[in-house]
């Protein structure tokens, strides 16, 4: 299981340091966990849930109603969102999140979706390399 700083969080996601902290306290969306030394790291858990809020928060869903979501809701709104809206960023933190989980079949339904809406160099341009910019901080 990997660990995350906030900033890497912030980089995945999208989302500020400072929102995701004001999340933690005002709706216990994720909860942080400490190191010996009491530095805060996350999990994929959070990473994946914060990566399926921001993109709900970013179709126009409100965190307050976000957060009341079941974690079955929250993967229902999510592909009802991928089956209508085809914008990248959508695509490239579903990507991440099929890398996450190892679930080969998702990753590669999700491409081929993207090449099929956007044609096979458009994808690798539009999606791809910015999803290979955003994961490489997994390989850092």
């Amino acid at each position: 299981m990997a660990h995350y700083s906030i900033k890497d969080l912030e980089n995945l996601t999208g989302v500020k340091a400072h929102t995701i902290r004001i999340w933690e306290k005002r709706y216990n969306l994720v909860e942080p966990k400490r190191t010996s030394t009491n530095i805060r790291y996350y999990d994929d858990e959070d990473l994946k849930k914060l990566l399926n809020v921001s993109i709900l928060n970013r179709h126009g869903f409100k965190i307050s109603n976000i957060v009341g979501f079941s974690d079955e809701k929250l993967c229902e709104k999510i592909l009802n969102l991928s089956q209508t809206h085809s914008d990248p960023e959508s695509h490239i933190e579903g990507l991440v999140i099929a890398m996450i989980d190892l679930d080969e079949g998702k990753f590669e339904k999700i491409f081929n979706t993207a090449v099929m809406n956007l044609g096979f160099e458009e994808a690798i341009l539009k999606i791809m390399y910015p999803f290979l910019e955003k994961t490489g901080v997994f390989f850092q």
